[in-house]
């Protein structure tokens, strides 16, 4: 009564030809490695073999076999081994997690994005496998799926943050070998790769040209002009420019210290929000463009929203209806319509006006507020002299488009209501 192990590969896997079962050179599977005592008919599941195994990794699963082995003998029988499955560990794991919540050792909205996508994608498609059954390959055809199904690259690779975590915790507990899903980029075998590409491949940023911001502005209601201005001349992304409060501009040397963003409050009433840190903690100095001072300049306080909700007391927008109200209709009017350009379209022909008038390209990362590597305290605010070279380049960009726009000889189409343009979704 010696019993035996076997692996049980994936139909597609070359090791599952006759003579390769234990075959790890050829093996490109995470096979299950099975018992078998034969002389009692006991056949028993002991777990799974990481993707990229060697023959060295089945010695656990040997000595285990013996101690099966000696039980039989000693007349005591074998308990069958219960599976964990990813749904048994998904409890205690988001249990954990919702208790770091409470000792601020986690954000609340990482919490929410995790619940969301393990309640919506994750849990249905990996919830009933075992631990040890996911692996490279039921990560890479859930991508696929899911890119399939319309998800952009970027969110169907994303949405596997959470089962990464899960998975690198249950290696920690010697649940499951490790983490298929933080595999070596080159495997143990030559060159072969393993693991799961989770590397976004990202296009060049949209932008508009010079031509398509003039006409967007064009069109654009004169209530609202001062928006779109804004993003394209100071580069803010839209939760900035919603949160921007009239206090932060110093109108005497013309600069706008930006000192956060819009954030609502997610699981509270949509009356509740509060300014936070800018994205990356970018919270910086920039030169106001003069155009907008004039602009802003009629309706200037001491305090408060530069940019509030129409009818709503005081109240900022909420983040999409901008677009609803009036951006997209002048999109459409303006001919420039296209998928993903709305808002941060505007932010990046910012970045593009001032490369071609000649700004440096580290100066343009620290107006725009990029997460820069090695970033000292040197480059904290870019110098005077770049400020003023910056308002010129916009002024030769938008100057006389801004100063037609405000003439009595500007299109009557400017001044009809954003609701009597088109809308179209």
């Amino acid at each position: 009564m010696r019993g035996s192990l076997r692996l049980r590969h994936r139909r597609d896997c070359p090791a599952s030809a006759p003579g390769k079962n234990r075959d790890s050179r050829v093996c490109r599977c995470s096979p299950a490695v099975e018992v078998r005592f034969y002389s009692l008919g006991i056949d028993r599941k002991l777990g799974y073999l990481p993707k990229g195994w060697r023959a060295e990794d089945l010695a656990e699963f040997d000595r285990e076999r013996h101690e099966m082995r000696h039980q039989l003998m000693a007349g005591q029988p074998i308990r069958p081994k219960r599976v964990m499955t990813l749904n048994d560990y998904a409890v205690g794991w988001f249990e954990q997690l919702h208790a770091a919540v409470r000792l601020g050792q986690l954000s609340p909205l990482t919490y929410n994005q995790y619940e969301g996508e393990w309640r919506r994608w994750l849990g249905p498609r990996f919830g009933r496998l075992p631990l040890g059954a996911i692996d490279v390959a039921a990560a890479n055809a859930y991508i696929a799926d899911r890119m399939e199904a319309g998800a952009a690259e970027s969110t169907a690779k994303n949405s596997l943050t959470c089962l990464s975590g899960m998975l690198t915790d249950a290696a920690a507990e010697e649940l499951i070998p490790a983490n298929p899903l933080r595999s070596p980029r080159r495997g143990r075998h030559g060159g072969r790769r393993i693991g799961v590409d989770l590397k976004v491949r990202r296009k060049p940023p949209k932008h508009l040209e010079l031509d398509e911001a003039r006409a967007l502005l064009a069109v654009t209601p004169d209530a609202y002009l001062a928006m779109p201005l804004a993003a394209m001349t100071h580069g803010l992304r839209r939760n900035e420019l919603l949160g921007l409060h009239f206090e932060w501009i110093d109108w005497g040397s013309r600069t706008l210290d930006l000192r956060g963003q819009l954030q609502w409050l997610r699981g509270r009433p949509r009356t509740d929000w509060e300014i936070r840190d800018c994205k990356f903690k970018s919270n910086r100095l920039l030169p106001l463009y003069s155009g907008l001072a004039q602009l802003l300049g009629p309706r200037r306080q001491a305090e408060g929203l530069v940019f509030t909700s129409p009818g709503r007391d005081g109240r900022p927008w909420d983040e999409t209806a901008p677009a609803k109200e009036f951006l997209t209709a002048a999109y459409e009017q303006a001919g420039i319509r296209r998928p993903g350009v709305m808002w941060h379209a505007l932010r990046h022909t910012y970045a593009s006006v001032l490369g071609a008038g000649g700004i440096k390209q580290h100066e343009i990362e620290l107006l725009m507020g990029h997460k820069v590597a090695g970033t000292t305290g040197i480059y904290l605010h870019v110098m005077r002299e770049t400020f003023d070279k910056v308002e010129v380049i916009l002024d030769q960009a938008f100057g006389d488009a801004v100063r037609a726009l405000r003439t009595p000889e500007s299109p009557a189409s400017r001044s009809q209501s954003p609701r009597e343009a088109p809308h179209r979704f």
